[in-house]
């Protein structure tokens, strides 16, 4: 069925973007002009899926809410650590250069291929993921079925992830397996810390609790007072301050900040206990780029990097 809606998703891309070429060649010759370039097919399956979503194309010679930037982003952003950081095994290793050891759960096992007798040998609680895409977690204790995550692994390691949203670090990546330490959060999902940064400076953050119970979402400003703007409207809205101590908040801040030194936009996502707090992941292009909340111009206009600073031609999906 995920595989059904992925090849639906890609046919109306090209469909229509076929469709709407003559005209999709001269908003991309207009760019030119304005001296923002890319790959013309790239430039087609963005504003093809932009338009699916919004029906409407986005204003990328001067992108104003956030799925504009983020569209934006996609095209002309071409930041090469970005691949390293979008794989989960190897984004590791880019996170303990900046801020050292200590926020990363224990690793297992890396390779090609699921491992079975790896999986069977490791007595206590992990998790078992792919490392190229979304979704492939599997939370083991001793009840799991290897067979059917086994089964479900392989195919998603053949798949190449990003296509349809044209996500293009994830097109470079080859699948890989990872097993990782289980954290215990009192048998409960975690809550999400997900610290939204511009140029290296937080600008806000968005507070997921409740996951598998009521999900919701909070908006809070980097000092930690709740907003009313909402990003992820299919979630219902959490109106409370938020649950941590001023230093625990401030010490996430400083680690959000030196992990996003390197980009112009990121959100790095964190868990937090009393003891730990934990990195979870690096995430370039939320939702694709397509939240369809009444809040994007807001969130737009806190995304204030500079557009035409090193913009050059996407080698990228050629």
């Amino acid at each position: 069925m995920r595989n059904m809606k992925e090849y639906i998703k890609v046919f109306a891309v090209y469909f229509f973007g076929v469709l709407f070429s003559p005209y999709l060649l001269l908003k991309w010759l207009r760019l030119r002009r304005e001296g923002l370039f890319c790959n013309f097919e790239n430039y087609m399956r963005v504003s093809t899926r932009y338009f699916l979503r919004f029906f409407r194309l986005p204003n990328l010679i001067k992108p104003l809410d956030y799925n504009e930037k983020i569209a934006w982003l996609k095209l002309f952003d071409n930041n090469t650590l970005k691949v390293q950081c979008c794989d989960k095994y190897d984004a590791r290793k880019y996170i303990v250069s900046k801020i050292g050891e200590g926020y990363l759960p224990k690793n297992y096992y890396v390779g090609a291929s699921f491992d079975r007798e790896m999986a069977k040998s490791i007595n206590v609680p992990f998790v078992i993921k792919t490392t190229h895409d979304q979704g492939g977690v599997y939370f083991c204790n001793g009840s799991e079925d290897f067979d059917a995550i086994e089964k479900d692994i392989k195919a998603r390691i053949k798949q190449r992830y990003g296509f349809v949203n044209y996500e293009w670090p994830y097109l470079q990546l080859d699948g890989k397996v990872i097993y990782e330490e289980h954290l215990n959060f009192g048998g409960k999902i975690p809550d999400d810390y997900k610290f939204h940064c511009v140029d290296g400076k937080v600008k806000w953050l968005q507070y997921i609790t409740d996951r598998g119970v009521d999900i919701k979402e909070g908006i809070y400003d980097r000092l930690g007072n709740k907003l009313r703007q909402r990003l992820d409207t299919d979630m219902k809205q959490f109106g409370e301050t938020l649950n941590i101590g001023s230093q625990k908040y401030q010490e996430m801040i400083l680690l959000a900040e030196k992990l996003a030194s390197e980009f112009k936009y990121v959100r790095v996502d964190m868990y937090c206990t009393d003891e730990r707090i934990n990195i979870g992941e690096l995430t370039f292009f939320p939702l694709g780029g397509l939240y369809k909340s009444l809040d994007v111009d807001y969130f737009g206009s806190l995304m204030n990097f500079d557009i035409y600073p090193d913009v050059k031609v996407s080698e990228y999906g050629r």
